[in-house]
């Protein structure tokens, strides 16, 4: 993945600038909101890391020693603001990482260090690792590498092709709010610039016979049933970036009890006024219910209504005068019902909900990737950098198992959020993390995955 799904080099003054932004924008408003509007108070573990607390201790001396006599800094005048570890796999390194910030001036410094003791640059071990990863696997994903390798050159199955988008620009909205009319324009600028950039490969895959089965709309990803040959084919072209094996997630978290302390934003007279939100799932929304608005359905000719869909729709909108939704002033919802979660599927249905409106897109299903990126996360992650739409996902039920966060939310610029038990009361003091809640955060080499405002209340 390249700068543009949000990865970034710590070693500048990133805190306050993205303080001013998440004061300006209206994203954060909705952050806000969504944070807690699907699965109650989030845990999210801030490190994994391997390292004995003497190693760690002694590193982290070290760091900051190195910073104080390479910019002639007095030690008290430092804070550690993040450290963790980074694992680097196929070339077999491992990092201890941290970023030191200038209480003064507010500048951050990313330090690593190997197991060795040395101090790294991170540019080489990265530029190392990627090298290695292609000579393994090229341009596929490693499950679907594995996959081909028991397969018949005949024999199909479905992939994910994302293309290269170099020549897709961003749309730059001149600040503050864009009207209704104009956020229409740049999004039906995207879909024709995508849709020029698709053509070419799905004529190709056409003239061959071989069926497409989603196009995507909002993000250079095309999805068909093709034969091990094919694929390794398409591997070698120039337009096609990277290949994924297609997947079939599952539900996550059928219940929850928010004790979110909304009442605190409502005060604000923040309650999602003008904020449209879509859950996009398999099933639909029980709209017949009384205490939800009539919204509308992505496949209205058969809604499949599900409790586990209707749940969380009263968790985000319930104007029910005791249990309150936590955006109960927005406006009626968008069932993105999919009909299954299969990923085109299920990026069909999301499509259709940025087409209708929708500013946040709720997610409680998932799939237990080993913390690899999978097509999904990349692009629901594009979704976000390039839509400016706000993507929420739960983390998972595998904490007695693997511990993973399920793709998709390993993408860069989404939102995780963890379960809870409250043990049935409405203080935080009491709470814990729930014991199936998956926990385990992608690994990051500058530990920038795990989301302080989630974490800390």
């Amino acid at each position: 993945m390249g700068a543009e799904e949000g990865r970034f080099k710590c070693t500048k003054n990133l805190g306050g600038d993205v303080e001013k932004m998440m004061k300006k924008s209206r994203i954060a408003l909705e952050v806000m909101l969504v944070v807690a509007l699907l699965f109650g108070v989030a845990f999210v573990q801030a490190m994994g890391t391997e390292a004995t607390e003497a190693g760690i201790l002694s590193n982290r001396d070290r760091t900051l020693e190195y910073i104080s006599q390479t910019h002639d800094m007095p030690e008290e005048q430092m804070t550690i603001i993040n450290e963790g570890e980074a694992n680097y796999p196929l070339t077999n390194q491992k990092l201890y990482c941290t970023k030191i910030m200038d209480k003064k001036s507010g500048e951050v410094y990313g330090l690593y260090i190997d197991e060795d003791g040395d101090f790294v640059d991170i540019k080489t071990i990265e530029d190392k690792e990627e090298a290695e990863y292609f000579r393994r696997y090229g341009k596929l994903e490693p499950e679907l590498y594995e996959r081909l390798q028991d397969m018949r050159s005949d024999e199909k199955i479905k992939v994910g092709i994302w293309l290269t988008s170099g020549d897709i620009n961003k749309p730059k909205p001149d600040g503050g709010e864009i009207s209704e009319e104009v956020e229409s324009e740049m999004l039906t600028s995207k879909r024709s610039a995508y849709a020029l950039k698709e053509k070419t490969l799905m004529d190709f895959l056409s003239a061959k016979g071989f069926e497409i089965t989603y196009a995507c709309q909002y993000a250079p990803l095309i999805f068909a049933e093709l034969p091990k040959d094919a694929i390794m084919e398409l591997s070698n072209r120039p337009d096609v970036d990277a290949i994924y094996i297609s997947r079939t997630y599952e539900p996550e978290l059928n219940s929850a009890a928010p004790t979110e302390k909304a009442n605190v934003v409502w005060n604000r007279g923040i309650t999602g006024t003008g904020i449209k939100v879509a859950v996009v799932e398999d099933g639909g929304i029980a709209f017949a219910n009384s205490y939800l608005a009539d919204g509308s359905y992505f496949n209205s000719a058969n809604p499949n209504i599900q409790s586990h869909e209707t749940a969380i729709a009263g968790i985000i909108e319930s104007t029910h005068s005791t249990y309150k939704g936590i955006a109960y002033g927005a406006p009626a919802l968008l069932s993105a019902n999919a009909q299954t979660l299969d990923d085109d599927d299920i990026i069909g249905a999301t499509e259709w909900a940025i087409n209708n409106g929708a500013r946040i897109l709720s997610n409680s299903w998932g799939s237990d990737t080993n913390l690899q990126l999978s097509s999904m996360d990349r692009y629901l992650d594009h979704v976000v950098w390039s839509n400016y739409r706000t993507v929420v996902k739960s983390a998972g039920n595998k904490g007695t198992g693997s511990g993973n966060v399920t793709s998709p939310c390993l993408g860069y610029n989404m939102i995780t959020i963890g379960a809870i038990d409250d043990k049935d009361t409405s203080s935080w003091s009491d709470d814990i993390m729930w014991s199936k809640s998956s926990y385990k955060d992608p690994i990051s080499p500058h530990n920038d995955r795990v989301k302080k405002m989630v974490q800390e209340r």
